[in-house]
């Protein structure tokens, strides 16, 4: 048989083989998931972070995250290495080819020198130990391997949402605590007017010196805190940089505000639960599940015989020249029947069942985890779109009332202590506001994640 159709006749006995794995059922899920009742709305699994962000500036810091963050681009290396390792086990279902090209020389004594000769060339394919896959041991392993890549593809998309929605996070936190920063300074102005006020008064007999002391502490405290929202500010700078891997203040949009942050919470308005199973975590752990059975293959293919090839066809001569007048060949098939190992194969097995079971309650954990987060985040939705009402209604009533209190001061109907009081009122009710509107969109940033945003969407 020429060496042509004797590697076409391995191949097609590699590639028609089948293998010993049991054949793989999803696990029930720990947790009952409702279904879609209404197939033609958008799922969440299915729009993509821009969709889901609309705001430009907010967009930009995603993007530069997403091309300049050194975890992600480590993610997207283990993607490469594992697409790798996957091509270099399914090549070992493949005959091993490799052209020999030889050429020996030896000092022999005189009275060998009839009949052995001092130098020999050689010119071969040579047919490296290939095993004839019969059993599936190769196939399990390769299909293990697969699914190795598989799982390490979720890995990378679960380091690119928790990244997307880490990054955005931080830019909320940021306009936010810059809000913040600019009404502490709005209050040391308020409280420095009401300590000036209070002493004049004091200064006259009018006022206690308890009064000028209470003033005077107040006005202390509102530097403090406007030194630590700057602090705090410095370092939401630093975070922000860190995730985006832009040292350079000039390539952030930092002169935003927490209300240019706008985000398509329509969206989030279908919710079936059945989609927490796009997640990538869950897809994750189901691919390590799905190689922990492929890996059961290669176990019990172990126990049975294994046939390898060695093989080789060329020309050898004593004479250069004459080479390829003198055909070579060699063919060496070789068995291998497990009869006694002191019980490996027994114990590869059993641990082979026993790391699915590992796996399967991996897979199981996943779905769980993901069930309770996303109720988690759904809860505090609720609550903190009512929170977010009142605060709104309570900053919308204490900016009514310090304009007609500082009207009623401007017509001399009442006291510029009032006023002053009632604008420290009116500041106050705008820290809650602005707290609570950045607790809402964190919880909108929370929900696109625990939900799996994007997790269907086909780059």
């Amino acid at each position: 048989m020429k060496i042509k159709n004797l590697l076409t006749t391995l191949s097609i006995i590699a590639l028609a083989s089948c293998t010993l794995a049991p054949k793989y059922k999803t696990p029930t899920t720990p947790v009952t998931l409702q279904t879609s009742d209404n197939p033609s709305k958008t799922k969440i699994t299915t729009v993509t972070w821009k969709e889901f962000f609309k705001s430009p500036e907010l967009q930009n810091v995603i993007q530069l995250a997403l091309d300049n963050n050194r975890d992600f681009k480590i993610a997207n290396l283990k993607i490469e290495a594992a697409q790798e390792t996957h091509n270099v086990t399914r090549a070992n279902l493949f005959p091993n080819i490799s052209a020999v090209g030889s050429k020996t020389q030896q000092g022999v004594p005189s009275a060998f020198a009839a009949f052995t000769p001092k130098t020999q060339y050689r010119a071969n394919l040579s047919l490296a130990s290939y095993e004839l896959d019969f059993f599936g041991r190769l196939r399990s392993l390769k299909k293990s391997a697969l699914e190795d890549f598989l799982a390490t593809k979720e890995a990378k998309n679960i380091t690119e949402i928790s990244l997307i929605a880490e990054t955005a996070n931080a830019y909320a936190q940021f306009l936010s605590d810059s809000k913040m920063l600019e009404i502490a300074a709005l209050a040391v102005e308020a409280h420095q007017q009401k300590y000036n006020f209070t002493n004049s008064k004091y200064n006259n007999g009018v006022a206690s010196k308890l009064d000028f002391l209470y003033a005077k502490t107040l006005l202390e405290k509102a530097k403090m805190n406007k030194a630590n929202y700057e602090k705090i500010v410095s370092k939401d700078k630093s975070t922000l940089m860190l995730l985006t891997g832009v040292f350079d203040e000039k390539l952030l949009p930092l002169q935003a505000s927490l209300d240019d942050i706008e985000i398509n919470e329509n969206l989030l308005e279908f919710l079936p639960s059945d989609t927490l199973l796009s997640r990538p975590d869950i897809k994750q752990a189901e691919h390590k599940l799905k190689g922990a059975n492929a890996n059961i293959g290669a176990a019990r293919a172990a126990f049975f015989p294994s046939i390898t090839l060695t093989g080789s066809y060329g020309y050898g001569s004593q004479d250069f020249s004459n080479l390829f007048n003198s055909k070579t060949w060699s063919f060496t098939p070789q068995i291998n029947l497990p009869i006694f190992s002191g019980g490996r194969g027994f114990a590869n097995l059993n641990i082979s069942h026993i790391r699915k079971k590992i796996e399967i309650a991996n897979y199981e954990k996943a779905i769980q985890t993901a069930f309770k987060e996303a109720l988690d985040q759904l809860a505090t939705r609720q609550i903190i779109e009512n929170n977010l009402k009142s605060s709104e209604n309570i900053f919308k009533a204490q900016e009514d009332y310090y304009k007609l209190s500082k009207l009623r001061y401007e017509v001399g109907t009442s006291a510029a202590d009032d006023m002053l009081d009632d604008n420290l009122l009116l500041l106050s009710a705008q820290q809650d506001f602005t707290d609570i509107r950045k607790e809402y969109i964190a919880n909108l940033i929370n929900l696109y994640k625990v939900l799996g945003g994007g997790s269907e969407v086909v780059e």
